[in-house]
C-alpha cells in the first residue's frame, strides 16, 4: 500500500500507521489502519497491490480496486477491499489469515489488467478472477459454488481476451488465450 501525507509536505515512515489485514474469502479483505501521528495521512491502495500471508497453503491476494483514505491523526478506520486470488491452487483466505501488502506492485501486467476501466467497471467477479489467473497461474481451476463449478465459457474467454487487449496486454504472451 502506498502511504503519504495528506498535505504532501513531509516524509512518510512506515511506523506511522499500524496495519491489520485479514482474509475474508475469495473476493474481499478486511483492513484496519491506525494512525500513530498527529497529522492526516493519505493511504492509497492501488489495483495490483499484492497481499501475502506467511501460510504456505493460503493464496496471495490482489487488490481489484483503487482505495484512497485520509486517516486522521490518531484515528482508526476499518474497510473492506475488493480482491481476487492470485494463487489458484491454494486455499481461500479466512479471517484467521493475516496478510502484509507488497509495495510497490510487482507484476506489471497484473497491475495493468486490474487498473483498466473495463476490468473495474464492466466485468463480473468470475471473469475478473479468471483473467487474474491467466497472468498469475497461466490457466484456470473451476469456479462455482458449494464445491461445483466450471472453467470459463467461450463467451467469458472472449471477455478475458478483450480485457487484456483494452489494458494494452498482448494476448500472445499467454498460451491459454490463443
Amino acid at each position: 500500500m502506498g502511504w503519504g501525507w495528506a498535505d504532501n509536505t513531509k516524509e512518510f515512515d512506515d511506523d506511522m500507521v499500524n496495519t491489520i489485514i485479514r482474509g475474508a474469502g475469495l473476493e474481499k479483505m478486511e483492513i484496519t489502519l491506525e494512525s500513530n501521528v498527529d497529522v492526516s495521512i493519505l493511504v492509497s491502495i492501488i489495483p495490483g497491490t499484492l497481499f501475502e500471508t506467511i501460510s504456505v497453503s493460503v493464496q496471495t491476494m490482489v487488490a481489484r480496486e483503487l482505495r484512497e483514505i485520509t486517516l486522521e491523526p490518531y484515528a482508526e478506520i476499518s474497510l473492506e477491499l475488493d480482491v481476487a486470488c492470485a494463487s489458484m491452487h491454494l486455499d481461500a483466505p479466512s479471517l484467521g489469515d493475516s496478510f502484509t501488502a507488497v509495495w510497490p506492485p510487482t507484476i506489471p501486467n497484473l497491475s495493468k489488467l486490474v487498473s483498466s476501466r473495463n476490468f473495474l467497471e464492466n466485468e463480473s467477479f468470475r471473469v475478473q478472477q479468471f483473467a487474474v489467473w491467466v497472468i498469475t497461474d497461466g490457466g484456470f481451476v473451476p469456479l462455482g459454488s458449494v464445491g461445483t463449478g466450471s472453467g470459463p465459457s467461450e463467451d467469458e474467454m472472449r471477455q478475458i481476451r478483450h480485457l487484456f487487449e483494452s489494458a494494452g496486454i498482448s494476448v500472445g504472451e499467454y498460451s491459454v488465450l490463443n
